[in-house]
């Protein structure tokens, strides 16, 4: 990725507006030109015949009361048409200001809870209408403990597929680790419109936590060869290069410190799939966090204009300023450009990490039988009786702690998928009687030490050979074992080996 010379598209100051971008701008249309731009605390519409000389219209979302959770500020990322609803939903990053103290390093930035919101304009209206939290991070407000702390800076997109909505924040929960910024993802469906409760946060590999609470784990990490963070991601995926680009920004902890930002600025990123990132390289230096008098670029984003298959052109917008400040000689940040050009080499634009079995909780649920959650809404009972079951299915289920009884008789369930069936440590009841499973891969139920019922009758494979692992789990009070290959003699070894358990042949 290769970028041209600076140029400046609005000064600050430009129209009364000042903070600009404030988040990545959003294009909605092309004749006339009309994109969503933050300034301030505010989203604007703003129109022209092209970018450079758009003009500010109006105030499109503004924050809200006291008492609700957009209290400070209200900045449209970023924008999705649905086609089913006729209308165009908008995501914004949301701030609680009340009762948040000034930001530490900076006493002219106000601090701020984070969160994610949606809004929506109708075919029929010209004004947003606010639809509530989509992401909420997993410390609470009264929980927080920095001046600013929570999940934003979202960009949402519609994935390769056309089947769901990616969304990938900053993750500045704090939550893990020395290091705050980090950059997390949720999905939703596309069929459900981006609604609130409709979203799950990627976690521990996989789509497995609730949007509004559940926690986060990160998906882009920051590069290896220094310390520093992430953060502040907007994703483009070029259909023709058949690729995820992302731009974002990485602070270096010295500059922190107020040195010189030497390898801080905005950094890009590939990815085949959207959710495995390749290692984040510099493209432009500078401060990325305000500080009094010094360079500042912030909240990068692409604007591709052309592309075919193996390269792509456009612009890198991005906030900037020499010098931040809300006094002369400093100025407040405002919108410069950069002309960009992505050449695909495809022997080195490859993820760094190694895919895996994808956890999607979401597809899990839609095929359950019946499901029991506890007052905490962890699900402890599931019935998959019959299903056709994937990989996807069996990691999502190894990711349920709090399970206590599962059924998955007369599934397509094999040895190696019995692997993910050892992790829930609260397991209780095993039903995995009529599937695929053998001698051998009863080995993977050993480090079951809470389980008092399991079933594997009809199974023909498991013979005397899987013996040996049925008499070391010794807190089983159930056994059925009819209809498989274990002889008499396995079953009087059985019984001798659990003297308290009721074994049915």
């Amino acid at each position: 990725m290769t970028v041209g010379d600076r140029q400046i598209v609005f000064p600050a100051g430009y129209r009364g507006l000042n903070y600009f971008p404030d988040e990545p701008i959003s294009v909605i249309k092309k004749n006339p030109f009309q994109y969503l731009m933050v300034a301030g605390n505010s989203t604007y519409l703003m129109q022209g015949s092209t970018l450079d000389n758009a003009i500010p219209i109006k105030k499109v979302l503004v924050p809200g009361t006291k008492t609700e959770f957009d209290n400070g500020y209200t900045g449209i990322t970023s924008t999705v048409y649905d086609n089913k609803g006729k209308r165009l939903l908008a995501f914004y990053h949301a701030e609680d200001h009340v009762g948040m103290p000034k930001v530490s390093y900076n006493k002219d930035i106000q601090g701020a809870y984070w969160s994610i919101g949606m809004a929506v304009l109708n075919a029929d209206s010209n004004v947003f209408m606010k639809s509530g939290q989509i992401l909420i991070p997993s410390v609470k407000k009264p929980d927080v403990t920095h001046d600013h702390q929570g999940i934003g800076d979202v960009c949402v997109i519609t994935d390769s597929s056309n089947t769901y909505l990616y969304a990938y924040f900053t993750d500045l929960t704090r939550k893990q680790g020395s290091k705050p910024a980090k950059i997390g993802m949720a999905r939703s469906k596309i069929a459900a419109g981006g609604r609130p409760g409709s979203w799950y946060k990627f976690h521990n590999g996989g789509f497995t936590e609730k949007g509004r609470g559940g926690m986060e784990s990160p998906v882009v990490f920051p590069p290896a060869s220094f310390p520093c963070d992430v953060y502040a991601p907007h994703v483009t995926y070029i259909r023709e290069l058949n690729k995820y680009v992302m731009v974002c920004n990485v602070m270096v902890y010295s500059d922190q410190e107020k040195q010189l930002a030497e390898k801080g600025g905005i950094y890009f990123c590939f990815s085949d799939d959207g959710i495995n990132w390749t290692e984040p390289k510099s493209l432009v230096t500078g401060h990325p966090v305000p500080y009094q008098g010094r360079k500042y670029v912030g909240h990068p984003h692409l604007l591709i204009t052309r592309a075919t298959a193996n390269q792509a052109s456009g612009c890198l917008l991005y906030a900037y300023t020499p010098r931040w400040g809300t006094r002369a000689p400093n100025q407040p940040h405002h919108l410069a450009k950069r002309p960009i050009t992505i050449t695909l080499d495809k022997e080195k634009i490859t993820a760094s990490t190694t895919s895996k079995p994808l956890v999607d909780l979401e597809s899990l649920r839609n095929i359950v039988k019946s499901e029991k959650v506890n007052a905490k809404g962890e699900i402890i009972n599931l019935d998959l009786t019959g299903v056709s079951i994937t990989e996807s299915h069996l990691a999502a289920i190894g990711t349920l702690q709090s399970l206590q009884s599962l059924n998955l008789y007369k599934t397509n369930l094999t040895d190696d998928g019995l692997k993910a069936l050892a992790k829930p440590s609260n397991l209780s009841y095993l039903a995995i009687g009529r599937t695929r499973i053998t001698s051998d891969g009863l080995r993977h139920l050993t480090g079951l030490k809470k389980i008092k019922g399991l079933r594997i009758n009809g199974n023909k494979d498991i013979g005397d050979s899987g013996v040996p692992h049925l008499t070391d789990m010794k807190k089983l009070t159930v056994l059925q074992i009819n209809n498989t290959s274990i002889s008499e003699a396995g079953i009087q070894k059985l019984k001798r080996a659990l003297p308290n358990c009721k074994i049915i042949h």
